[in-house]
């Protein structure tokens, strides 16, 4: 009756105890109901090779035991008492003093004549150990069991509270993050069953939305959700198991945000895929800055092409000059010798009038006297003056 109401009162008292004390308080009870003068608690670290001691009950400090101890220190340096996790079974000691294997007592050590050590599994591995010593009778089967289920209980409470205490912490920074975590469930509809509180900064509240209030299908933006069904059913298919998406999301208010969405697939035992786990990031502003740094980029690929248009008029231009040079250079050469030419054709115009007069009269007088020079005659026909 009174064990079955120390059990009970266990879950209570880890509530307004920290850990230590409470693990003291479990410790003295189960001295208490085993009647012993002495107790301790240790635990027995992941690797199985070290311990770290917990407490020492308030009587064994204070009438029994004022040796100095480290709280930390290698399994093998430990006692018999340290059999129960060796071996990972209890060690009941009726007679200390004839016992084998003991390694002796430091010096301070409480004298020992019983010794009743328990082990606490999990998982197949000893993560604790509550003894208890000094009994005036032997310890029984009863004590042993009850030993076993204050130990068993007191783990069973400090794990869940340190479970508890890891979670708030960690809720607590991903509340203080802009990072938005869940989790939803793979059938139609990916309905949330987890959500950060950090979702407020959207506009939502996590109560809401694991209440669907909206659906996941009214938060996602029309646009973008059919890639992002299409996306789900390939890795489901290829079975993959993470992936990284961008796409926008609606908030309360009906602004469109960019997000980062980092995606875990959990899959069932069975291979099929139960859950999406996520984490969100506001890319919105760095969406913004590529959106006007393209805009700029082709800004400068449109002035980079009329530039370039211009060059391109501008070296036409001279080339043109060029030949415009080229050609006037050209014109300058001919005109000199054509214009020596031309003013001189003047003057040999003259002359030849002068000479066609005086043949025309030449010609005339020959008719009228019916005379013609001879020699004169051979020359015209040598020269072929008709023609």
């Amino acid at each position: 009756m009174l064990r079955s109401a120390v059990m009970l009162e266990l879950p209570n008292k880890a509530e307004s105890l920290p850990e230590k004390a409470f693990m003291q308080y479990a410790l003295e009870r189960a001295e208490e109901l085993t009647n012993s003068e002495i107790g301790f608690m240790h635990f027995v670290n992941d690797d199985e090779a070290t311990i770290e001691l917990v407490a020492w009950s308030s009587s064994t400090l204070k009438k029994y035991c004022t040796a100095a101890f480290d709280c930390h220190y290698p399994i093998t340096e430990a006692g018999i008492w340290a059999d129960a996790a060796r071996e990972k079974r209890p060690v009941v000691i009726n007679d200390y003093a004839t016992a084998p294997n003991k390694h002796g007592l430091p010096a301070g050590h409480s004298a020992l004549i019983r010794l009743l050590s328990i082990p606490v599994m999990e998982s197949g591995k000893v993560v604790m150990m509550t003894g208890v010593g000094n009994k005036a009778n032997e310890y029984s089967d009863y004590d042993v069991e009850t030993v076993q289920l204050i130990g068993n209980e007191a783990w069973r409470i400090v794990r869940r509270n340190r479970a508890e205490l890891a979670l708030k912490q960690a809720t607590q920074v991903v509340n203080a993050s802009p990072v938005i975590c869940y989790r939803a469930r793979t059938i139609d509809g990916w309905p949330i069953v987890f959500d950060s509180d950090n979702v407020r900064q959207w506009g939502y509240t996590p109560e809401k939305i694991l209440a669907g209030q909206p659906p996941v299908h009214e938060i996602i933006h029309p646009d973008d959700l059919p890639r992002l069904i299409a996306d789900a059913e390939h890795n489901f298919a290829a079975g993959i198991s993470n992936y990284e998406q961008e796409y926008r999301l609606l908030t309360s208010e009906n602004r469109v945000i960019w997000v980062l969405g980092r995606t875990a697939i959990k899959y069932d035992a069975e291979g099929k895929p139960e859950f999406f786990d996520g984490v969100l990031s506001d890319i919105t502003e760095r969406r913004l800055e590529q959106a006007k740094l393209a805009e700029t980029l082709a800004q400068q690929r449109t002035l980079n092409k009329r530039l370039e248009d211009a060059n391109n008029q501008l070296l036409q231009s001279e080339k043109m000059a060029s030949i415009g040079q080229l050609a006037a250079g050209v014109a300058h050469e001919l005109n000199n010798p054509i214009g020596f030419v031309h003013s001189n054709l003047g003057t040999l115009d003259g002359y030849l009038h002068d000479l066609m007069a005086i043949i025309t009269a030449y010609e005339k007088e020959a008719e009228i006297t019916g005379k013609t020079v001879e020699a004169v005659h051979r020359i015209m026909e040598e020269c072929d003056y008709a023609f």
